[in-house]
This record gives structure tokens, sequence and C-alpha cells, in this order.
């Protein structure tokens, strides 16, 4: 398990039961966006609904199937009344005040939950049993291929595909304030075989469904034992996941961990080389464009200061200098012609009104004198 924030992560630790011929493995995924409010619990003060819901579901989970004496009576129904109940005795035991918001996105102790069992038959091959409720997803690896056998629970019809690029809201999790259902989908599986359950956080950040088995697939030709596996694959997922990361795996029917490389050495992941291939190529190609981005700024700058000399040339700083002083001795010598004393003094406001007046009775006398002239009659 990796953990986005180390002690809070949402995802609980996985599940790995082994029992005879029987075998479990299962994640849940506390769901922090819609129970992010923080609660009392037996792992303290500080922690989300949706930290202790994963938490309480795995341990009621792992108990149910631990008790049940006969597995093959381990059902969807069981699972989700053992939820339920689980979920009953929380709110009893750390009673809470009614939240005041409503919204269809806040949930009351909300997780995911995704089972893989196998129970060995008769005659040697084995039933598989997935039970999901959520988006954590469970897995089929076989010598034939890489299947999901479970079905993401959302508002809409999405593909994995079509869900990694829109992301669509989930419809049904395992919470304390709605009803929930638990799915389950039965397969027959011959011979050998891998079953594991993974949180969003293993696959949801991968560009294509194809990259998170092309994951698994690498690891396990590059290492020599299980821990360089699980090393491997954390690093791999640390890589890209912007979430908690937790996963379970249980190889069935192999001899050894070489036997289990030698199975699957074959396999190719379909159209991964091309994909990445073309990857490769795009990083190639927006690294050259970053690049050429990083020269062409390079390259305007150097430009504009040669051409910004002359551009500029009549808000320089010498140019602003003389501009200003030019301004000065004109308003100046303004001034001084102004002057009716001939001094290069400036006016008083007598002297101004002196004058204008002088100016005011010079027409008036201009005036008088044209309009003492006889006016010219035409016989």
């Amino acid at each position: 398990m990796i953990e986005k924030r180390e002690g809070h992560g949402e995802d609980s630790p996985p599940l790995s039961i082994v029992k005879d011929e029987f075998y479990a493995v299962g994640v849940f995924d506390g769901m922090g966006g819609s129970g992010a409010a923080i609660c009392k619990s037996e792992f303290g003060d500080n922690h989300t609904k949706a930290y202790v819901a994963s938490r309480i579901i795995l341990e009621a989970i792992n108990n149910y199937i631990e008790n049940t004496s006969d597995v093959r009576c381990i059902n969807s129904d069981g699972i989700r009344f053992t939820a339920r109940g689980r979920l009953e005795q929380e709110k009893s035991s750390y009673p809470t005040k009614a939240s005041g918001l409503r919204s269809k996105l806040v949930r009351d102790y909300p997780t995911t939950l995704a089972i893989t069992t196998a129970l060995k038959n008769e005659d040697e091959s084995y039933v598989v049993n997935s039970y999901w409720a959520g988006d954590s997803r469970n897995y089929l690896w076989t010598e034939e291929g890489f299947y999901q056998i479970s079905k993401d629970d959302l508002d809409t019809e999405l593909d994995p595909l079509e869900n990694l690029r829109n992301d669509g809201a989930l419809s049904n999790c395992i919470c304390a304030d709605r009803e929930f259902y638990i799915n389950n989908k039965t397969i027959q599986v011959p011979g050998k075989f891998v079953i594991l359950s993974a949180s969003d956080g293993c696959f949801n950040y991968f560009a294509t469904p194809m990259h998170f088995q092309e994951v698994l697939l690498t690891g396990l030709r590059l290492s020599e034992n299980v821990d360089d596996w699980e090393t491997f694959c954390k690093k791999e997922f640390s890589a890209v996941t912007g979430d908690d990361v937790s996963i379970s795996l249980l190889a069935i029917g192999f001899e050894s961990f070489t036997d289990l490389k030698d199975t699957f050495m074959s396999l190719i992941v379909t159209g991964i080389k091309e994909i990445k291939s073309a990857q490769d190529e795009i990083k190639r190609l927006t690294s050259e464009l970053d690049s050429a981005k990083a020269d062409l700024e390079a390259l305007i700058q150097s430009e504009w200061e040669a051409y910004k000399v002359s551009y500029m040339k009549y808000f320089s700083v010498e140019t602003e200098s003389v501009s200003e002083d030019s301004v000065v001795v004109a308003s100046e010598e303004s001034l001084s012609v102004s002057s009716t004393n001939g001094n290069d003094v400036i006016p008083t406001k007598d002297e101004i009104c002196n004058d204008e007046s002088a100016e005011i009775d010079e027409k008036s006398n201009s005036s008088e004198k044209y309009d003492a002239a006889p006016p010219t009659r035409i016989p």
C-alpha cells in the first residue's frame, strides 16, 4: 500500500486470505471527497470518515470470511449484511451530530470494496468470484490474457478508457446513510492463474488500461522474487498516481516464482508497444518545441534591444532631460516678452488690467468715429 499522506491514507491495508483451497484478495478505498468529515473512532479523533470506513469494513469482511465454516456460503448478500452491520455499530459507538450540509456528493462513512475469491473444485479447476461496490477493480490473469472482472458503478455507461478521460460519478458505494448493493460475477477457471484487486490509484492515472497490465508484466519479467516485483510496481505506480495505492494479489497453482515468470513470459500487451512509441515521439517533439520556444524568446529579446535604441530615441534619458530644459527657457522668454515696462519682470495684476482697459477704450473710440460718419444715400 502507498499512502499519499503518510498516516492519513484513505485506502485500508489490503485483504489477503488463504484457507486450505480457498483464496481471497481485496481492497477498500475510503472515499475522501464525499467522506471528508472528521470523526472520532478507535483510530483517534483526527481521521476522516472515509479513513475509518475503509478500515472497519476491511476488519468486518476479514472476520466474515475467516469465521465462515463453509466458504461456499460466502456471497454478495453476506458481504452486504456484514458491511451494513459494522457501519451501524460504528455510528452507535461514536455518534455524531447530523450535518446541516445536504448534497448528493456527501456520504456517511463511504468506501469502495473489491474482493476476488477462488475456490478449488473437485476436478482441479477453480470457481472465481468477483465482488465489488464502487470503482475499485478485480482482475483475473491467466495464460490466455489479463481480464477485468468487475465493472465500475457509474451514473453513466462508460468503458474503462472512456472513464479515464471523463471520470464518471459513482452511483454505488458502501456507506452508512444510503442503501448500497454488492455486485457479483462468477467465472470457472482451469489451471494456473492470478487473482488481484486494486484501488483506482493503481490504474486511474495511466493513459490507457493497457499500461496497468504492462507495469505488472514488465515488473514480473525483471524481478528475481516477489519482493523485487512489489518494489518495481510501487515505484511505477508512485511515479504517476495522484492518489493512495492499494493492491492485493495471489498467484494460484504455480510451483514457484520462476514458474510464474515462465508462464507469463510470452504474453504481450496488445497495442502497448505502438502506444508507448507514439508517446515517446510526442515527448521528443514536445521537448523540441519547448526548446524552440525558448530560442524564440531569446531572439525576440535580443532583436528588441537593438531595435529599441532607435525606436525609443525621443524617450531616452538624455533626450528627456534636454526637452525639460527647453520648456523652462521658453516659458521664461514668454513671460519676459509680456512685460509692459521693458524690464524682464512679470507684469502685475493692475498692469494687466490697465492694459486691457486701454485697449477697450481705444476700440470704443474707433467705433464711435465710424458711427459718426454720415450714411451714404442713393438718390
